[in-house]
């Protein structure tokens, strides 16, 4: 395995100065549309008003990536957040609901 998947996995499992900032927004983010889906039996995308807030959410934190990172990979965290989106309903390239 490679070195800085190790460091990147690490800075995700038990994040240090500026690593703690980003995991927890994406942690929070990600606990938000479980939450929502085991409540209410649906996806958060789904819904027509909150599903924008939460994606709006999630563009935001995709852009912060381009500040300080630690020993977090911003490539993969973004991977991870547009995989998420467009799982929910959204066009990562121009940050709008998909067509349905």
């Amino acid at each position: 395995m490679s070195d800085w998947i190790i460091r990147h996995a690490r800075a995700y499992a038990s994040p240090q100065g500026a690593e703690i900032g980003i995991v927890g927004m994406i942690k929070g983010w990600v606990a938000y549309a479980e939450d929502y889906s085991e409540r209410y039996g649906s996806e958060i995308g789904s819904d027509y008003v909150l599903g924008g807030y939460w994606a709006s959410i999630g563009f935001t934190i995709r852009g912060l990536l381009n500040g300080e990172l630690g020993n977090l990979d911003g490539g993969t965290l973004d991977g991870i957040l547009v995989i998420l989106l467009s799982a929910q309903g959204w066009d990562c390239d121009i940050e709008e609901r998909k067509v349905q």
